[in-house]
């Protein structure tokens, strides 16, 4: 039985006990008889993603070396489709608004600049100022990409160039497919710094415990994340989950939340921005 059977397996025998523990007026103790079963598996799993959690460190470490040239091959080469594309939009679209600022964590080629562009102020960052240029130009305007857009050099998890506790929005989908949980876990402990109240934060991610994701992981260059981890821990820093939705395949994602009152919107061209109620 391969890793993909297992979880497989794995998946089904939590998804029964679940529905005879929902049951418990009809079933009583069913459900315990699972337990064994589940631990069992459960193991043997572990031995198996004990691999490729390793193989994620080192497409992270791989991020940190990348010169220039290697960079603009790798934003090149994982480009999104346009599924994967469209389900993340959907997600976004709600969250942008005028005056709410927001900035984009490496936007790879720049697939998603389109959608946001309704954002004010609009930032975004990635290792080299050139990938930032060589994304702003998919608007084909020279005017926006040049003199609107605020683009900046993040390395090392350093954000101090940014403003502090100030973007109602920040995203990230370009990056943690080749990158270890211990790199989201950093990121978003960062992010919560960047958002002001009430300000929200995106990512995605490929779960460990999906079986689509497993086998992209084995067969491909991609990276699996113990999202449950990363959740927990971004939780005890002070976010709020919003919602968490797993679906393949690169467009699994966490909506987070930083407590707090969100700043007041100011009048833009004699009329107030509508404030947006996100549910």
């Amino acid at each position: 039985m391969d890793i993909f059977d297992r979880q497989q397996h794995l998946n089904n025998l939590k998804a029964a006990k679940d529905f005879y523990q929902s049951k418990s007026t009809y079933y009583n103790d069913v459900a315990v008889s699972f337990d064994e079963l589940i631990q069992k598996i459960e193991c043997d799993v572990d031995e198996n993603l004990n691999f490729l959690y390793h193989k994620s460190t080192q497409l992270k470490e791989n991020l940190n070396i990348q010169t220039l040239e290697l960079r603009r091959d790798f934003v090149k080469a994982n480009t999104f489709n346009e599924y994967d594309l469209q389900n993340l939009v959907q997600v976004l679209q709600p969250l942008i608004g005028h005056n709410i600022p927001t900035l984009e964590l490496f936007p790879g080629t720049g697939q998603f600049l389109p959608f946001v562009v309704a954002s004010e102020p609009l930032y975004f960052g990635d290792r080299y100022i050139e990938i930032c240029d060589e994304a702003a130009s998919i608007l084909n305007n020279e005017f926006y990409a040049n003199r609107r857009l605020r683009k900046y050099v993040i390395n090392d998890f350093d954000t101090s160039e940014l403003p502090q506790q100030s973007f109602g929005l920040v995203y990230c989908f370009n990056e943690f497919f080749y990158a270890d949980t211990d790199y989201v876990i950093r990121w978003g402990k960062r992010v919560f710094d960047l958002l002001s109240n009430g300000g929200k934060y995106v990512f995605n991610f490929l779960p460990n415990d999906q079986v689509w994701a497993l086998e992209n992981a084995t067969r491909f260059q991609f990276s699996i994340i113990d999202y449950k981890k990363v959740i927990n821990e971004l939780v005890e820093t002070g976010f709020v989950i919003d919602s968490i939705q797993l679906q393949p395949v690169k467009s699994s994602y966490v909506i987070l939340t930083k407590p707090g009152d969100a700043p007041p919107r100011v009048k833009i061209s004699g009329s107030s921005a509508e404030i947006i109620d996100i549910q």
